[in-house]
């Protein structure tokens, strides 16, 4: 994968790079099947060189999973640090429309045959960041260390399943009502622990 994080945000040069590649394979996978997309394709929309190419990514398949971690990353911070005032642990009717079915690039997704690898980097990602917030809130406050873990990581999984079953039931509410839903399942588990 691309090159270390702190490394990205240290060097203005490597920073460029990272965003004419990415933004040349988003282009690409929005035009066509991502097993379509070339390496030589990446190159001559990003206009960056083999050798760069290969510095920081083994192949395409490289590229999308480095890529598509960012925008899980993205997601599952959006609240967390930001000293957001609400309950919400993820939020979770943005990333329900961002991944959309009907879009290109979660047809590409399904269709990449990837779909199991991302999800466990998402879920990953997720786990994480419900952590987080559960030791922010102070509707959490009682929860100890490993049980906060444990509920993160049940929840990062109620979240995907949530997920799974709004896309394949053809998306019969909204995602804002995903949202209320994924929440209202969350803070009666945790208010229902003895």
């Amino acid at each position: 994968m691309f090159t270390n994080g702190n490394e990205q945000k240290r060097n203005p040069r490597v920073q460029r790079t990272y965003q004419r590649l990415t933004q040349a394979f988003g282009a690409l996978v929005r035009e066509k099947r991502l097993a379509d997309v070339t390496v030589q394709d990446v190159l001559d929309r990003a206009h960056v060189s083999r050798a760069t190419f290969y510095k920081y990514y083994r192949d395409v398949n490289d590229l999308f999973l480095t890529v598509a971690e960012t925008i899980f990353e993205e997601i599952a911070t959006a609240l967390v640090g930001s000293g957001a005032e609400s309950d919400r642990l993820v939020p979770v009717a943005d990333m329900f429309e961002r991944l959309k079915p009907s879009g290109p690039s979660c047809q590409n997704l399904i269709a990449s045959g990837r779909t199991h690898d991302l999800l466990e980097l998402a879920h990953g990602h997720f786990a994480r960041a419900i952590e987080q917030r559960l030791r922010e809130l102070p509707r959490a406050n009682g929860l100890e260390p490993s049980e906060r873990s444990a509920y993160a990581e049940a929840l990062a999984g109620t979240l995907f399943s949530l997920l799974k079953w709004w896309v394949q039931h053809g998306q019969p509410v909204s995602a804002e009502e995903m949202d209320k839903m994924f929440h209202r399942l969350a803070w009666q588990g945790v208010a229902a622990r003895p």
